[in-house]
């Protein structure tokens, strides 16, 4: 009992200042962990998001041209068919126009998207009409013209802005 007695007794201090040695190490590597994190994250980037948008719509011009032009094609036609065949060729030509309209919208066109809205009660009123044939061929031969009115403006190049010299 002795021998047992000889050993000294360990002491409380050395042991917590061990503890105390690890708890601090650790606070380091969870220190340092987290910086090491930080700088892997991507920088924070701001953009900024423009209220409207600028978008090129001259090939949506060229196309409204196009639609144009086939629904001047198209009205010809008309004369000589028949009431089944007038509404149908007159439905396909003003679902295409809304195409074009809702194109011209969302790319904030808006002179271009109010023409084509024009167009649309005119077509709707020649499906609709079961007058006299030479009535409604004046009507298609009005439509005919204002279209050509509208694809030669649309043809023009935008007036540049009058300098002074």
């Amino acid at each position: 009992m002795a021998a047992r007695d000889a050993r000294p007794a360990p002491r409380p201090r050395f042991r917590l200042v061990w503890q105390l040695a690890g708890g601090f190490a650790l606070l380091l590597l969870g220190v340092a962990t987290g910086l090491r994190i930080g700088e892997l994250r991507p920088p924070e980037q701001h953009i900024e998001i423009a209220e409207r948008v600028e978008v090129d719509s001259r090939p949506l011009v060229r196309a409204v041209q196009a639609h144009l032009d086939l629904t001047g094609t198209r009205l010809a036609q008309l004369s000589g068919a028949d009431l089944a065949q007038r509404r149908e060729l007159l439905t396909d030509i003003i679902e295409q126009n809304r195409l074009y309209e809702r194109s011209a919208e969302h790319q904030n066109a808006d002179k271009l998207a109010r023409v084509l809205r024009a167009i649309e009660p005119v077509l709707i009123s020649l499906g609709n009409e079961n007058e006299d044939p030479e009535a409604f061929d004046a009507s298609v031969r009005q439509l005919e013209f204002e279209l050509t009115v509208m694809q030669t403006k649309l043809a023009q190049p935008p007036s540049k802005a009058l300098t002074r010299l």
